[in-house]
């Protein structure tokens, strides 16, 4: 499915230069995904975005997507390679897809796809393309996760505020450090009944959102979907 997927991603639009292969590699990565979600359904999808999150994550700070194939020369790995530009690529997809919405960020490849087919594209044409479809600024989104090789710390905590005509939750989430743009979903887990999801997005240093409850608490959990490449640090 991966190497299928190069004749649109690679193939029908290209890569201007070394720091742009991810525009080839990850956007395989990540159709081959999506045909196991497609063929295979929700489950086997879940696994492989869990292999590729642990992937992602244990080259954090070994050297950014742009890097190209001198990533895996920096770190003598070709593991690392593979993981910086494959997955954690693949996962910067996944995260755009996260902050856009389906309906967004699937009809933004299409034009990016039509725009750019049968030519050499950059990073920057992709991000023109995504800010006009969404009408978002991306530029910072795309400066630390794709230009850099780090992730965000998000220390958080959670409390039942006052029981008035309705039980609700308090989240409080803060980034420590650079202050990243990600989707975090936040799933609230009752007693008695089906569990709710929610999906925040996180742009500012501190942040805070109130849900209301439908039954007795049980907990909340976050990024339980691994939507999001981040550090998570609950304070009781």
């Amino acid at each position: 499915a991966h190497e299928i997927a190069h004749q649109w991603w690679g193939q029908g639009v290209g890569w201007r230069n070394y720091r742009e292969q991810w525009l080839s590699e990850a956007f395989a990565q990540y159709f081959a995904a999506l045909y196991v979600q497609h063929a295979r359904g929700e489950e086997a999808f879940a696994r492989v975005l869990g292999w590729m999150h642990r992937w992602a994550r244990r080259v954090v700070g070994k050297g950014s997507i742009n890097l190209g194939v001198r990533a895996g020369h920096i770190a003598g790995s070709s593991d690392d390679f593979i993981a910086i530009l494959y997955d954690r690529g693949a996962y910067v997809l996944h995260m755009l897809r996260g902050l856009l919405g389906d309906e967004v960020f699937f009809r933004a490849l299409r034009v990016y796809y039509d725009r750019w087919k049968f030519r050499r594209a950059g990073t920057d044409d992709f991000r023109q393309v995504l800010e006009e479809i969404s009408g978002l600024d991306l530029e910072r989104f795309f400066e630390y996760w794709v230009r850099d090789d780090g992730e965000p710390e998000v220390r958080w905590s959670a409390t039942l505020g006052p029981r008035s005509d309705r039980p609700r939750l308090n989240l409080r989430l803060e980034q420590i450090g650079e202050v990243f743009d990600l989707p975090l979903q936040v799933s609230i887990d009752y007693e008695d009944r089906p569990s709710t999801t929610k999906r925040v997005r996180l742009s500012l240093a501190r942040q805070e959102h109130v849900f209301d409850l439908d039954g007795p608490f049980k907990r909340v959990r976050l990024n339980a979907d691994l939507g999001a490449l981040c550090q998570l640090r609950e304070q009781r």
